[in-house]
């Protein structure tokens, strides 16, 4: 037990310590304080959430909506959480120094559990334990069903955890045989998360058109959901061993398959043919654009965090081609006259786009490995040209589909055409160019998870920012200069475009080299 509590409280300090960062020293106290401050707002904020859930609901008596909500999105977030946790590449694999310590494997596996548990009791405490408590304050006190609530928040964490050992036993016993193992788990855990936030739009959408007496009937065709419901509201003996089934019997398998993996290796792929090839007379562009298309292939941050605007541009041109040209002339028309729709489309297309920031965390991604890109003979613009054709590359498939698209649906001229397509194409391309530049300016090279570069690091944030006033440059025009033909008001936000290219391609390719040596 001594040894149980020694390891919980070392990855208690673990934690903290990234939490303190590079930043001066606190002490433990200040720097948990901290984080207590941190959490009760966030869930201060989820508690209003579900407040203004039962003020706007409650009032049409469906009360029992905002608790199928709350589990819904618990169990989608937990299930989240799990399939996430498992496709990380830990940086430092402590298995085999702490199998080596007077430790029992039991004690390190309970700790590591215990870990995770607490971690997800979190989320369930902030995403679920708000709407019980309320809907108790609106609906009246049930005695039952609040203890039961409380007993499925406790519970609840238990299904995450066991999803992701599970998860995390197949891909060691499967994928990481194959030569694209990581390829291959970066792409079914976005296939996964896809689905699940399609799904979850499905089945929440049509929250507004539910009837009362339909109420048993929609929850009925959500079986799993609606077990949990059944759970607190009406609890019998058939729903009670679901539910526990539900969670506990996923976890028990996970510990178990954990238990049998920890420690073990199975990266067993070796390649049959060991005769050395030089690559004489190779592109160097082409190999580091073949290197940053593998690593973005094998980040799933990485692509979870930029895949989801060119699905947006080429779902919405999908959208629009099912509605009709007629529909969508009615509503842009209480906007400007509909001959600038083709500037609309084209503006909203490179808005979507500009929440995918992909070239700006390229040179932060190398992380302490720069060195080995500085020591190399590559042409410095080479290098930089990779990384923004990675932007480019990703994002403007969804460009060429989606003009494509309402060109053959819609019938566009010549000129409608080239506005849809050729401005969020150089909005791509700048953004590209743009991000590398910016990330050498803030790189973030010393980091511990690739998601606080992917996402949260101030390169992506500025360019982001920057993208999104590119793709209001056309309609900055239209305001200044009302009177503009479509024809003259597409010629000059190409030059402008032009122009900004040609600046960011002049300062990239001198001041960027610069900066690249003080990397």
């Amino acid at each position: 037990m001594r040894n149980l509590f020694i390891l919980f409280k070392n990855n208690y300090n673990i934690f903290i310590g990234n939490f303190q960062k590079n930043k001066k020293r606190k002490s433990m106290w200040v720097a948990s304080a901290i984080l207590a401050i941190g959490l009760i707002l966030i869930l201060a904020l989820y508690s209003y959430q579900a407040y203004m859930m039962y003020y706007g609901l409650g009032e049409l008596g469906l009360e029992k909506v905002c608790m199928f909500h709350a589990f819904l999105t618990t169990l989608s977030v937990l299930v989240i959480i799990g399939i996430m946790r498992s496709s990380a590449n830990a940086k430092n694999n402590d298995a085999d120094f702490l199998l080596s310590m007077p430790i029992k494997k039991r004690d390190i596996i309970i700790s590591k559990t215990l870990n995770k548990y607490i971690f997800d009791l979190f989320f369930v405490v902030m995403m679920f334990l708000p709407y019980l408590i309320i809907h108790q304050i609106k609906v009246g006190l049930n005695l039952p069903m609040l203890i039961l609530g409380i007993l499925l928040v406790f519970l609840l964490p238990l299904l995450s955890v066991g999803i992701s050992y599970i998860f995390d036993f197949i891909i060691s016993r499967i994928f990481n045989r194959t030569k694209i193992a990581s390829l291959l788990k970066s792409v079914t855990i976005t296939i996964i998360f896809i689905v699940i936030m399609v799904l979850l739009y499905m089945v929440t959408s049509t929250y507004g058109i539910v009837e009362v007496n339909n109420l048993d009937a929609y929850f009925a065709s959500r079986p799993i959901t609606n077990l949990f419901m059944q759970f607190i509201f009406t609890p019998n003996i058939l729903n009670v061993l679901g539910v526990i089934g539900l969670i506990v019997l996923p976890f028990v398998l996970g510990v178990v398959l954990y238990s049998i993996n920890y420690g073990k290796s199975f990266i067993s792929y070796s390649a049959k043919n060991n005769n050395l090839k030089f690559g004489c007379g190779k592109s160097s562009f082409k190999m580091l654009l073949k290197k940053e298309l593998f690593n973005y292939g094998t980040t799933t941050a990485y692509i979870i965090n930029t895949i989801i605007s060119p699905l947006i541009v080429i779902v919405g041109a999908v959208l629009l081609c099912y509605v009709g040209l007629e529909q969508v002339s009615s509503i842009l028309t209480m906007f400007m006259p509909f001959e600038y729709f083709p500037g609309i489309l084209a503006i909203a297309a490179s808005l979507a786009l500009s929440m995918s920031v992909i070239s700006a965390s390229t040179i932060s991604l190398e992380g302490k490995n720069i060195w080995l890109l500085k020591s190399s003979p590559i042409n410095n613009n080479e290098l930089f040209s990779a990384k923004a054709c990675l932007h480019i590359v990703i994002l403007e498939p969804a460009v060429i589909i989606a003009s494509l698209l309402l060109l053959i649906f819609f019938k566009l001229s010549l000129l409608q055409f080239l506005i849809i397509f050729l401005l969020p194409t150089l909005c791509v391309i700048i953004t590209a160019f743009l991000g590398v530049l910016i990330n050498l300016w803030l790189p973030l090279l010393d980091y511990d998870n690739e998601t606080k570069v992917i996402k949260q690091s101030l390169a992506v944030t500025l360019t982001m920012l920057f993208s999104a006033l590119l793709a209001l440059i056309p309609l900055a025009i239209y305001l200044l200069f009302s009177t503009l033909s479509l024809i003259n008001l597409f010629l000059i936000s190409l030059g402008v475009y032009v122009l900004l290219l040609i600046i960011v391609l002049a300062v990239l390719y001198t001041k960027g080299k610069t900066l690249f040596k003080k990397l």
